[in-house]
């Protein structure tokens, strides 16, 4: 693997663990950036979900322009610059179907989870970020810029439909052994996410990814990658 392919993987991947973000939009009174911070998930094909309360500022900030930005960072001891960063650019758009918004639910709660308290509330809704472009800084002179398109994973047909059945089989047979196989220690990992790169799974505030050998086409093709893995 080159170290562009290495650099755009490790960036997909801090994209599909992300749970919190910062979010610089334009505010519509200035037109200066304005950052806060926001919760966040993935969508199927990785685009960021966000869920925003239309009482704050970067919520009415997005109505008025879509334009926005999110800083996904990783902490961790020493220098904070040396440890890995993403940067991301897009459009911001605001989810009005019913059927939409379920799925964003699904896939919003399954990363966080403590969102159920207040996701039904009259005020909220759910944001997609359509991504146009990605800059990725892994620390110690790593480092590359992607097309939004590059960061995201084709779309798997049938998957919205199993990935609960799917998860449900992980958790009761294998989803510890598949956190180990993604280098994370310890018990009580469940799955919380599927899509065609990989497996997302989480134990309380820790998360962790597993990476398919290549990109699955079907929900059948990812049971069966799983199985091999496990």
């Amino acid at each position: 693997m080159t170290e562009t392919e290495s650099n755009l993987q490790a960036a997909r991947k801090m994209l599909r663990l992300a749970t919190g973000v910062a979010l610089a939009t334009v505010a519509p009174t200035t037109g200066f950036p304005l950052a806060t911070l926001a919760t966040m998930a993935t969508d199927f094909d990785g685009g960021p979900i966000l869920l925003l309360s239309a009482l704050s500022i970067h919520s009415r900030s997005l109505s008025a322009d879509g334009r926005c930005s999110l800083l996904l960072a990783s902490s961790g001891k020493g220098d904070p610059l040396a440890h890995p960063r993403l940067t991301l650019v897009g459009t911001a758009r605001l989810c009005t179907d019913a059927p939409t918004r379920n799925r964003l639910r699904a896939r919003f709660l399954a990363h966080n989870p403590k969102a159920a308290r207040y996701a039904d509330f009259g005020d909220f809704a759910f944001w997609q970020i359509e991504l146009v472009s990605g800059h990725f800084n892994g620390g110690c002179a790593r480092a590359g810029d992607y097309l939004g398109r590059a960061l995201l994973a084709p779309e798997v047909p049938g998957l919205a439909d199993a990935e609960a059945a799917l998860l449900a089989a992980i958790d009761r047979a294998r989803a510890d052994t598949l956190a180990a196989r993604a280098g994370a220690a310890g018990t009580g990992w469940r799955a919380i996410a599927l899509d065609a790169s990989g497996l997302t799974l989480a134990a309380g505030e820790k998360r962790a990814r597993l990476e398919f050998p290549q990109v699955m086409q079907s929900p059948a093709e990812i049971a069966a990658a799983l199985q091999d893995v496990a």
